[in-house]
Parts: C-alpha cells; structure tokens; sequence
C-alpha cells in the first residue's frame, strides 16, 4: 500500500464542503468540530467531557482563525501523521510548502453544491481517507470524526436530491428483474402453444 500527502486543494476541498455543510439548518460548524473533537477523545481515552471538547474546539479555532482554517489543520495533520507512519524517517514525504499555509476557501465547492455534483466530494474524501488510515490511532482522531461527518453530509444531500424517489422507510421492495419477466413471458408462451 502506497501512501502521500494529499494536495492542499484536495484537504482544503473537504474543508471548504465541511464548514458550508455544517453551518446548515439549525447546526453551526463550531458545533461541528466540538462534536468531533468530543468523539474522538470519547474514542481514544474513553472520557465523556463535552466541555473539554468545547475548551478544545475554541481553542483551535483561535489559534487557526475559523473553523474551516481548524478542519483543514486537524485533516492535514492526520495525513501527514500517516505518511510519518507508513515512512518512518522519511521527513521529505511529510514537507509542505506554502500552498498548506492556511489557503482560502474554495469558490467551486459551492458552485458543485449549487449544482449538485458533490459526487466529486466523495472521491477527495475515499482518497484522502486511504492516504490518512496509515497511524494506528486513526479512527480516534478527529479528523477521522471530521470525515465521518463529510460522508453523513453527502448522504443527506444524495437523500435530497432523489426527492420523491427517496424511501425513508425501512422497507423495501426490488423491482422486477426484466431478464426474469422476459423469460416467464416465453416461457408462458411456449406453454401455451397446442402439442401437435
């Protein structure tokens, strides 16, 4: 298994959908990372201290300067702290350059939001995910949770796009399978010819 660090655009794209996904409806993207930063020390340590997650998230949001700036610092870290995993040593693996100095937001996430193709989100997130499993303690950290709340975002705005054609039930019935009803109708046919 390879592993890189991922493109500046690549981390500050999830950012960017991030901080506008969860500064939607009744959430804010402060609520957000407090949440994930209260799930990955719940994972790592086992501790239920929301207010140390609060103190935490407030933190880093000032030291950052927002909390897009804040994402894109924790999912930068993890994926550097991976390739640092995957090549111990190597510290010409894990360099950044200026482009990882707190780059501003980006316009086109907004323009696929509005135009849903947010499908492009999917495939940034699968790889920045692989480049960033590569540390023992990935699943406990919060860029881990911050992923986690990306995929939950792109399922809720894949459920709203299917509209009407979204079943929100747990039920489910498969359509008919054309290749079987084509064959039954033959069949039936064939069955009712006269024997001669």
């Amino acid at each position: 298994m390879s592993c890189y660090l991922s493109s500046a655009d690549a981390i500050n794209a999830l950012a960017t959908y991030w901080d506008t996904m969860a500064n939607r409806g009744c959430r804010s993207s402060r609520q957000s990372l407090e949440r994930a930063k209260f799930l990955a020390e719940r994972a790592w340590s086992g501790r239920d201290d929301f207010t140390a997650a609060v103190n935490d998230a407030a933190l880093l949001i000032r030291q950052e300067g927002s909390t897009r700036s804040a994402a894109f610092a924790l999912l930068m870290h993890a994926n550097i702290r991976s390739v640092a995993a995957r090549y111990p040593g190597d510290s010409e693996m894990t360099q950044t350059g200026p482009e990882y100095s707190k780059p501003q937001p980006l316009e086109i996430i907004s323009y696929w939001i509005q135009t849903k193709q947010t499908g492009k989100i999917v495939g940034i997130l699968n790889s920045f995910e692989y480049q960033s499993s590569n540390s023992d303690d990935w699943k406990t950290t919060t860029a881990y949770q911050i992923c986690e709340q990306i995929r939950g975002f792109l399922l809720d705005e894949m459920l709203q796009s299917a509209g009407d054609d979204a079943n929100l039930s747990a039920s489910f019935e498969a359509p008919e399978d054309p290749r079987e009803t084509h064959m039954n109708r033959v069949l039936a046919e064939i069955n009712s010819r006269a024997v001669k």
